[in-house]
Parts: C-alpha cells; structure tokens; sequence
C-alpha cells in the first residue's frame, strides 16, 4: 500500500516557482542544481508553498538568513514506486 507523507520545510522563496512549476527564470545553474539536489536527497515532491514570507536566519536550503516561506512536500513512503 502507498503511503503519502507531508512534510513542512522552511526555504528561499526564490525556489518557488522552480520546486513546485518547473520555472528556472532568474535561477542560475548553480541553484537550480542546488534545488535540485535537495528534492533528490530528500525524496521529495514539493507542491505547495505557504503565503507566510518572512526573514529567517536559518533555513533547510542553505543554512544562511534569506525571505523565505513555509514549503509543503510530499514523499511516497513505498519502495516499489517512485514520485
């Protein structure tokens, strides 16, 4: 049985249109294979990203202070079938 897991995390708003609608204007090639890396490592498919933008010190991308939001992901917790 497939079983879909949210998970929060907290990243550059820069990432959104990216992340969730495969949109690379104004991304380097450096940070879309930044982005890219993350969704691999993680296992993820993000699909939402939260209206709560805010400076945060901190966040799951990059470790430094940058505007960034509340991002919804889902992972399919199931070996058998990929995301």
């Amino acid at each position: 049985m497939k079983k879909i897991e949210t998970i929060e995390y907290t990243l550059p708003d820069w990432i959104g249109p990216y992340a969730i609608n495969d949109d690379p204007s104004g991304l380097t090639d450096d940070e879309i294979e930044q982005i890219d890396k993350f969704i691999e490592r993680q296992g993820i498919r993000i699909v939402d990203m939260l209206d709560d933008s805010d400076f945060k010190t901190s966040n799951d991308l990059t470790k430094v202070g940058d505007t960034c939001s509340t991002f919804i992901a889902h992972k399919i917790n199931n070996p058998l079938c990929g995301l």
